[in-house]
């Protein structure tokens, strides 16, 4: 008797890599993100109508495809020292190559600009200071995670 082999199609390898690297991001803090935007949402604009929702979606969206680059190129920074601490991360446990979180976080950094540009262009700046102090806290030659008190 013969075994079929079940490959998955590549858009399921895709959808897959994407729910790994949503896990890499830990969802959790994703939430905390998006509740921390909302408050601050509400609390610039009480009176929050119809007419502003679709603005409001839109840099919600962008915040959070920031929030969720900022950990996935977290992840990629720190792959080697994960692995030694034994983190289950994808990243850090080879579910989710290295190449893999960098395609998707090339392409949430292009949502996330794109939306941000949508809304305004201090919107945009917001975005590009949020994803450059993400950028410095994981790379470079000296790493701001490597030299800041409580890290």
């Amino acid at each position: 008797m013969s075994k079929t082999v079940v490959r998955p199609s590549r858009s399921d390898a895709g959808l897959g890599q994407l729910r790994l690297a949503f896990v890499e991001a830990r969802p959790v803090v994703q939430v905390i993100f998006l509740i921390r935007f909302c408050a601050a949402a509400l609390l610039a604009a009480p009176d929050l109508g119809p007419a502003r929702l679709p603005r409001l979606l839109a840099m919600a969206t962008a915040w959070f495809a920031t929030t969720w680059v900022i950990y996935l190129i977290n992840g990629i920074a720190d792959v080697a020292a994960d692995r030694l601490n034994g983190s289950r991360r994808p990243i850090a446990q080879g579910l989710l190559p290295i190449n893999a979180a960098t395609r998707i976080a090339a392409a949430l950094v292009i949502v996330a600009l794109a939306l941000a540009a949508l809304v305004s262009p201090l919107a945009l700046v917001v975005v590009v200071l949020m994803l450059a102090v993400g950028w410095f806290y994981s790379f470079g030659r000296w790493p701001a995670k490597n030299h800041m008190p409580a890290f």
